[in-house]
């Protein structure tokens, strides 16, 4: 099978969508079929992107819209995709996340031939707590988003989570649920150096929720601790985003009871090994949208337990928790379960799982 991929950027570490892709096409191509790539709005100049035995298209976002749409068009054109596969965030397209002067130039993209969308996100506002400020930008976006959809027609609309799914349910859309994998290759691990043993480390990969509070989770953490005799190091790795100031606060607040090491941006290898090492993960994402978190899924595809501590009700929206066994929710017997010793799960990526997942889709589909 033949597909085409339709994204914003493509520049490895700099999009998270962009390295989903990129993953994905990689398998994909592994499995025996062709994948085209093309990045209508590229913003980063560092690494190029290779996936093996897939071409790859990129465009920077200083050239007119019109010019990119033209080339794109003519690749696709050229490649005669069996599908086409729209990977979406609205902010992927444009700063402010308004899409409106992008909808036509996508369409005529996607709705000559049989078209996928993924929503990786939808649009601002969806929280019960949204400013009102938040739902304007998220009706604009709204309308943009179904408008583009009104005009592709896709025969295959998928996301990551049960709450998106819901919205797009009341929108009048029926979507897949695929499920996220990571953007972290799993090594084998390496063994702790010899004297640390008494550290019990717990991670934070990636961006920290500016929502997210540390309490009464670290509190939880130190009674545990003083049960067993151990020392907490928090360790945080990976882009920092905004949260330098709130990792210097708790840095102070809890340092006599714990130790914390800002790690940063670290070379993947490095990556699966810090996960590797890993006791315990912490994630700062709403329960209700842990599944689109591409470093919590990194963390269970490691093995890693993963404890989340926030809820985030949404407007009109009701759904059921993630059926996933690595998260570790803090309930009354969360100090009692974590000085005992939270259990590790199997290792493995999910990448396979996915890939396999679409192409039966698509399949299907066209038959």
């Amino acid at each position: 099978m033949k597909i085409a991929f339709v994204t914003s950027g493509l520049e490895p570490e700099a999009d998270g969508v962009g390295d989903y892709t990129r993953r994905l096409a990689s398998e994909l191509t592994r499995m025996g079929h062709t994948c085209r790539l093309i990045a209508l709005n590229e913003r980063g100049s560092g690494e190029y992107p290779r996936v093996e035995g897939a071409s790859i298209l990129r465009m920077n976002g200083d050239m007119p819209w019109p010019s990119r749409i033209d080339l794109a068009e003519e690749a696709i054109e050229k490649f005669n995709p069996d599908w086409t596969s729209l990977q979406f965030v609205c902010y992927g397209f444009d700063p402010k996340g308004y899409i409106r002067d992008r909808v036509e130039g996508l369409a005529r993209l996607l709705s000559s031939r049989p078209a996928h969308v993924m929503f990786h996100e939808l649009w601002a506002g969806l929280k019960r707590s949204a400013s009102w400020k938040e739902r304007l930008v998220g009706a604009i976006q709204r309308k943009s988003v179904l408008d583009l959809i009104g005009r592709i027609q896709p025969r295959l609309v998928t996301t990551t989570n049960a709450v998106y799914r819901a919205v797009l349910r009341k929108c009048g859309m029926e979507a897949g649920e695929y499920p996220l994998f990571g953007n972290v290759d799993v090594t084998s691990p390496i063994p702790l150096l010899q004297g640390h043993e008494a550290l019990w480390r717990f991670g934070f990969f990636g961006t920290i929720q500016l929502e997210w509070s540390p309490e009464p989770l670290f509190s939880k953490i130190a009674e545990a601790a003083r049960r067993c005799g151990r020392r907490p190091s928090m360790l945080w790795f990976g882009r920092p985003g905004r949260g330098d100031r709130f990792w210097n606060k708790i840095s102070r607040d809890y340092g006599p009871e714990m130790s914390f090491a800002l790690l940063g941006p670290q070379p993947a290898d490095c990556i699966s090994a810090l996960l590797n090492s890993l006791d315990v993960g912490i994630s700062t994402m709403p329960l209700e949208l842990i599944m689109k978190s591409g470093t919590a899924v990194a963390m269970f595809e490691h093995g890693v337990p993963v404890v989340v501590t926030r809820r985030e009700p949404f407007r009109g929206i009701d759904v059921a928790e993630p059926e996933e066994p690595m998260i570790c929710r803090l309930d009354a017997t969360f100090t009692d379960r974590l000085a005992a010793g939270l259990p590790h799960g199997q290792r493995g990526s999910r990448l396979p799982k996915a890939a396999a997942r679409m192409i039966r889709d698509l399949e299907a589909l066209r038959a």
